[in-house]
């Protein structure tokens, strides 16, 4: 029971800030939503580059079983380990031009937002589905979308509250302006 609530609560909380991150994207890059627009078999690639660029979760704990190097580091066993993801996703040793979005990225799925292995995510494909029906639906929907610049500012000056916590990555609030599809 405890692990299905974690799920729930976790998956929904990660889940929002993963689509709100994708329409603030979009927001903020007319041309990148026209694409998608035209090409919506690119929508889970563009899912992956949020990821990357915007993980919902800020890090990762973990302790070390057995003492270990990680990058010239030693860290011996019992050591907490705190796993910075979106750094981590913006390795320029890992992907080339780390700040720059990019779909046609070849390693897009290398990131670590969701883990890797035995402790990826077990939400995570969950997370992609629920952000990938969701652009989906918006794009079907809805023609225009602008980032609101009575809240947010002017492009290139967006002011945005990212909720203070440690752990997870996002926005407390997105303001949107958008028009309705005929």
């Amino acid at each position: 029971m405890r692990i299905a609530t974690f799920l729930f609560v976790a998956g929904q909380d990660t889940s929002a800030k993963l689509i709100a991150s994708a329409l603030k994207i979009l927001g903020d890059c007319p041309p990148l939503l026209e694409r998608l627009r035209a090409e919506r078999q690119r929508i889970p690639e563009f899912v992956e580059e949020t990821l990357r660029m915007e993980s919902p979760a800020k890090v990762n704990f973990r302790v070390a079983r057995r003492s270990t190097s990680v990058g010239g580091v030693d860290v011996p066993a019992g050591t907490l380990v705190t796993v910075a993801l979106g750094a981590a996703n913006r390795d320029p040793r890992r992907f080339e031009q780390p700040d720059e979005f990019r779909l046609d990225r070849p390693n897009l799925r290398d990131h670590l937002a969701f883990g890797r292995g035995f402790h990826a995510c077990p939400g995570a494909p969950l997370a992609r589905l629920e952000a990938r029906i969701t652009l989906e639906r918006f794009l079907e929907r809805m023609m225009e979308l602008r980032i609101s610049e009575a809240h947010h500012g002017p492009p290139g000056a967006r002011r945005y509250h990212k909720v203070p916590t440690y752990i997870l990555n996002g926005v407390t609030a997105l303001h949107l302006e958008f028009s309705k599809a005929a």
